[in-house]
């Protein structure tokens, strides 16, 4: 976890008091809880961190693409950087990151986005491709500058 956080914190380094908003689903609450030994490494360097929830509405198959969602949370204007921390299920984004980022009505165009992966398995498994969907979710379709990835 210290490799990780050290990966994120460098990417962001230089940056002072920047405002982070870290979306986050969790879907057994690994990721939830590497998520908030993130906001303690940034906070103590100074920044300003809030959280949103991403979650479905109901029940999820592990195999579903997308799924309603309970909330739909807003990147607010004052913010500067998007964390974007999701487990990878089978080679994928979880399908309730992936229905948030896909209707997300707001460009990502003037944000500084970083990625928290979370997996079961090897990096191998499946890491690769959950990072090329959301580069091309977040860069290519949304327009954000992706500043890096971390995994655990």
């Amino acid at each position: 976890m210290l490799r990780l956080i050290v990966d994120l914190k460098t990417e962001i380094e230089g940056v002072l008091q920047m405002k982070i908003v870290v979306f986050v689903s969790s879907r057994t609450g690994h990721t939830l809880k590497v998520s908030k030994a993130l906001e303690k490494a940034l906070i103590a360097d100074g920044h300003s961190v809030r959280f949103e929830k991403i979650e479905p509405s109901g029940p999820t198959s592990l195999a579903a693409e997308t799924v309603p969602l309970k909330t739909h949370p807003l990147i607010a204007e004052d913010d500067e950087g998007v964390i974007i921390a999701t487990p990878v299920i089978g080679g994928r984004i979880s399908a309730p990151m992936r229905s948030w980022l896909v209707g997300y009505a707001g460009g990502l165009k003037p944000y500084r986005v970083a990625f928290l992966l979370t997996h079961f398995l090897f990096r191998a498994m499946g890491t690769k491709q959950a990072l090329h969907e959301l580069t091309e979710i977040c860069g290519e379709r949304k327009g954000a500058t992706i500043l890096g990835h971390a995994d655990i």
